[in-house]
């Protein structure tokens, strides 16, 4: 179950990404540098207008993709795999516990500011982070 929750996701991430058969090309354009490194984020669990949790995330480029680690309070830790386009980085991600599987996206809103929905598999409504981008 949790491998076809891990496939979708990785799908999910693909499929939500316009026009991604046009190649990188069609990105060029518009799109805005992300920066690799570390980003403070601030977390809201679904249904929540208040901070719920506060950590790091840091963003690594591997080839065309992007590598993501959740350092969130002193025992939480998540890895996902990402793809950037169109100024969105659609993520999916597991918790280390191996409990969790989950799709985040992020829109870039200028160079050091991320805004992002996610959801865990199986649940019915999304939280909020916000990340911004810290040092290298």
């Amino acid at each position: 179950m949790k491998l076809c929750a891990i496939i979708f996701s990785l799908l999910l991430c693909g499929i939500s990404t316009p026009g991604f058969a046009r190649g990188d090309s069609y990105y060029a354009a518009s799109q805005q540098q992300l920066k690799t490194g570390i980003y403070e984020l601030e977390g809201y669990n679904p249904g929540s207008n208040s901070i719920n949790y506060r950590g790091k995330v840091e963003i690594q480029r591997n080839g065309n993709n992007y590598e993501l680690n959740w350092y969130i309070g002193s025992a939480q830790r998540q890895y996902g795999i990402a793809i950037f386009a169109n100024n969105v980085l659609s993520v999916s991600y597991v918790d280390a516990s191996g409990n969790e599987v989950g799709v985040v996206s992020y829109v870039l809103l200028d160079g050091n500011t991320f805004e992002g929905r996610w959801a865990s598999f199986g649940s019915g409504n999304y939280g909020i982070e916000v990340l911004r981008w810290s040092s290298y």
